[in-house]
């Protein structure tokens, strides 16, 4: 089950997202950063859009995490386009590949500016528990 919770920050903002899955917490990470950038894309259309896709590697899942949230905020700004479908996602050892849809936007409701490494953090329960992450969005 996702989830998504905005936590209070003196200058920045705080997202806490979890999941079932990994590939599930980065759609939950995808999804509270699409809400900040435009508050009602959900209600939008599931028209064909914009399409992209990607596929790198980090040190790490935290690294791979604030990577692929930078590298979509990063086509979101440049394309004006909110990601907001998720056609394919796979996670293996540190590797990303990921397929995504949006959709066109005219402006965006929030200026972020990047997300940042500093307090990012993955942690795991127990085996079958959910991912709990937190990022750090740059405002």
């Amino acid at each position: 089950m996702k989830k998504i919770k905005l936590l209070p920050h003196t200058a920045d903002i705080r997202l806490e997202i979890g999941g079932d899955s990994l590939e599930e917490l980065f759609c939950a990470a995808l999804d509270g950063l699409n809400r900040l950038l435009k508050k009602d894309i959900r209600k939008k259309s599931k028209a064909p859009g914009v399409n992209f896709s990607t596929g790198f590697s980090s040190g790490d899942n935290i690294g791979l995490l604030v990577d692929f949230l930078n590298e979509i905020l990063s086509q979101s700004l440049a394309r004006h386009v909110v990601f907001n479908r998720v056609k394919k996602i796979n996670i293996d050892r540190n590797h990303l590949s990921v397929w995504l849809v949006g959709l066109k936007v005219q402006k965006f409701d929030r200026d972020i500016k990047a997300v940042s490494y500093h307090g990012a953090q993955i942690k795991t329960g127990a085996p079958q528990k959910p991912y709990k992450a937190t990022v750090v969005l740059d405002i």
